[in-house]
């Protein structure tokens, strides 16, 4: 399975128009080299994601030091505020638990 991508490609759209993963479950995601460029990430979970390489330039409704908390893999992403992240491998969580299965709903419980 490849990486999600979402890309914006005139930064001039307006918020109806902007990738909204508010509430989104992103536990454990590989979203490595993603562009989530001006997406939109209140309360999403990026809990264990390898988010290594992955553009938030922009992202509204998630800070750098939350990033910086939730992923397992950060190196070389870019923050909002256009600062890259440079941090050994894994980040600080040093390992993450297992996550439990998910059925295809994509509800706990598969």
């Amino acid at each position: 399975m490849s990486p999600i991508q979402w890309r914006v490609s005139d930064p001039e759209f307006r918020d109806d128009q902007l990738t909204d993963l508010s509430g989104a479950d992103l536990r454990g995601a590989h979203l490595a080299g993603a562009n989530l460029r001006y997406a939109i990430l209140d309360g999403a979970d990026l809990t264990c994601a390898n988010l290594t390489g992955t553009d938030f330039t922009h992202a509204e409704g998630i800070s750098k030091e939350q990033i910086r908390q939730q992923a397992e893999y950060l190196d070389g992403a870019t923050a909002p505020d256009g600062t890259t992240f440079h941090i050994p491998q894994p980040t600080e969580l040093r390992s993450c638990p297992e996550l439990p299965p998910k059925n295809q709903e994509g509800l706990e419980g598969g």
